[in-house]
């Protein structure tokens, strides 16, 4: 009896603890989303870097990218790869394929905003908190169900102002990487770092008008990117 006493005890323990993760990760998230909504034009710098999961001391890969955000209208660049969110519309550009991307599915283009933490939370199952000196590692993991995220859980570092300064994506799918001239399938890790937070710089990263022309129902690329193949989805 008392063995089993134990396990109900701990099972509840247990539950107690996610439930107290939970509202702590919920408290933190509102904080930091107060520290950005309050600085109503702002950008920063990113550094995203690709793991073996098997293997975190050597990067497989790595790009530098920026984002900016100003109102509602956000932009970020990785690579060769713009995102533009300008209110309900938004635009993806990859310049190595010469295409772009053209929606106003609001769930697509949350899901490119690294800020934007709530279109993550409700995907998982299990929070978990961690207070370090310089602020807190917050982990969500064991999706709910079938899922559309390309990763099976996520790691964000937010330090003690609030601001993000660290994310790490545990990739659904295994990656091909070149081991001793061969190609093999591994896990991998997405990092992506966040510094440099300063004024916004830009106004032509955030004007829609910029990337595409619109003509009634009629969405085509302008400008620059008037060559591009365009994909309305």
């Amino acid at each position: 009896m008392k063995k089993y006493s134990t396990i109900i005890l701990l099972l509840f323990v247990g539950f107690s603890l996610t439930a107290q993760d939970q509202e702590k990760f919920k408290e933190i998230l509102t904080k930091t989303k107060a520290v950005y909504k309050n600085k109503q034009a702002f950008e920063f710098d990113m550094n995203y870097t690709l793991y073996k999961a098997s293997d975190l001391n050597k990067a497989q890969e790595s790009y530098s990218g920026v984002y900016a955000k100003k109102g509602d209208n956000t932009y970020s660049k990785i690579g060769a790869v713009e995102y533009l969110q300008s209110n309900s519309e938004f635009v993806q550009v990859n310049h190595e394929e010469k295409a772009m991307l053209y929606t106003k599915n609001s769930e697509y283009a949350a899901m490119q905003d690294p800020l934007n933490l709530d279109s993550f939370f409700d995907f998982f199952g299990k929070v978990s908190v961690k207070e370090t000196a310089t602020g807190w590692t917050c982990e969500l993991s064991e999706l709910k169900g079938v899922s559309q995220l390309p990763f099976a859980k996520m790691e964000i570092t937010i330090d003690k102002n609030y601001q993000i300064r660290k994310q790490c994506l545990y990739l659904v799918q295994a990656m091909e990487f070149i081991d001793k001239g061969k190609e093999v399938l591994e896990p991998a890790i997405l990092e992506i770092k966040f510094s440099g937070l300063k004024a916004f710089s830009s106004e032509a990263q955030l004007k829609l008008q910029e990337y595409i022309q619109k003509s009634g129902a009629s969405v085509k690329p302008t400008g620059k990117y008037k060559n591009y193949e365009l994909v309305q989805v």
